[in-house]
């Protein structure tokens, strides 16, 4: 596989999957308008991809989304998949984990879009922790949801996103006779899909992670006015590596 800027020297590759804007975050409907959700959605999906492309030690970073403007912002950084069935996140997880064992490529660290305060220490921990037939796993901070999941071979297991996705993702591992490592870095833990989580843990606002996601959560906060994306949204992403 050859495409620009993505390659580094391990053997994981990063997978994230992106839904479209219009669609994102709808569980903060109740606090935030649809072009606040989206563009919280961009700051959130941003913050993560520059932390990915701090990593050297993945093999490279897969972005899977139909969304056109998320596509464009992550060209240079990442190999971008068309998510052409909009089928939902696990559907898309396995499209991007299948196209890359058909490469030859079995190892993966997939995570959504909406950790924004995962530190590049963090990520770095979970490539650490994959030992043989081990499998990396983070829960939200509520232990419901899944944040994370890496290992080998998951093209085989399959994920399961969603509602209770922890367990079952627990009840999967363990079925397939693995070992697990679970991670409890808040960086890593903490989403934002509901309002109660957009009361930030202060440990995060001295974090070099998430600098735009709490860029614009000031905004909000500030203002009251629906923004449209700004120039930290929109400018270029630096190559990885």
């Amino acid at each position: 596989m050859k495409a620009s800027g993505h390659y580094g020297t391990g053997s994981i590759w990063a997978v994230v999957p992106v839904k479209r804007l219009a669609h994102a975050k709808r569980r903060l409907s109740p606090v935030l308008s649809d072009a606040q959700r989206a563009c919280l959605a961009l700051a959130m999906f941003r913050d993560l991809l520059q932390t990915l492309a701090e990593l050297r030690e993945l093999a490279g970073i897969v972005v899977i989304s139909s969304d056109p403007l998320v596509r464009s912002l992550a060209r240079g950084s990442a190999l971008l998949l068309e998510d052409a069935q909009e089928a939902g996140t696990n559907a898309a997880v396995e499209q991007a984990i299948r196209f890359l064992a058909a490469r030859g490529h079995d190892g993966v660290m997939v995570m959504p879009s909406d950790i924004p305060f995962a530190r590049a220490a963090d990520l770095r921990m979970v490539l650490a922790s994959l030992q043989d037939r081990a499998v990396a796993l983070a829960s939200d901070r509520r232990g419901i949801g899944t944040n994370l999941i890496a290992g080998h071979g998951l093209h085989a297991m399959g994920t399961c996103f969603g509602d209770d996705s922890f367990r079952l993702h627990m009840d999967r591992i363990r079925s397939a006779g693995l070992q697990t490592n679970i991670l409890q870095s808040p960086g890593l833990r903490w989403d934002i899909d509901t309002p109660d989580d957009l009361r930030i843990d202060p440990r995060f606002i001295r974090s070099p992670a998430g600098r735009r996601t709490l860029s614009l959560l000031e905004r909000f906060s500030a203002s009251g006015f629906v923004p449209a994306p700004g120039p930290e949204l929109l400018a270029p992403m630096p190559p990885a590596w």
